[in-house]
Parts: C-alpha cells; structure tokens; sequence
C-alpha cells in the first residue's frame, strides 16, 4: 500500500471522516485509512492532538455514475 501523505492532527476536536475529506476531497478514503492504520478506529470518534494518520493512495474512479439534472424548465 503506498502512502500518500501522512496528516498531523493539530486542533481539539478532529474528527477522522473531516480530516480526510479536507486532505483528499473525498468520502471514499476513510476505510483504506483505517486499514493502512491499526488501532486509529480504537482511538474513538475525536482524534487527539498529535495524533499522525497515514492516508493511502487510491485509484481514480472514472466510473462515477452522473445523474442528468432536470429542471421545471428542461426540455
């Protein structure tokens, strides 16, 4: 598993799922962090201070399904 970066946590109140989101800009991300860190999710749902958290790479999805938008006015 490569690493893509590794995050420092540095505020009161980091939540896992935010952190990762903020970093990668994906929702996906959180399961492979927890794999590629033992014992994080034993930790509980705020992180502490100084806490380091290896975020792995994961592979482009380029078959995210699109829903075409409708509107009152489409045609």
């Amino acid at each position: 598993m490569k690493i893509f970066k590794t995050i420092m946590i540095e505020g009161d109140g980091a939540v896992l799922d935010r952190v990762i989101f903020e970093a990668t800009g994906r929702e996906d991300h959180v399961p492979a962090v927890l794999d590629a860190n033992p014992g994080l999710a034993q930790i509980g749902p705020v992180l502490p201070v100084g806490s380091l958290i290896r975020v792995p790479e994961l592979p482009v999805d380029d078959a995210i399904e699109t829903v075409p938008t409708v509107t009152l006015w489409s045609e």
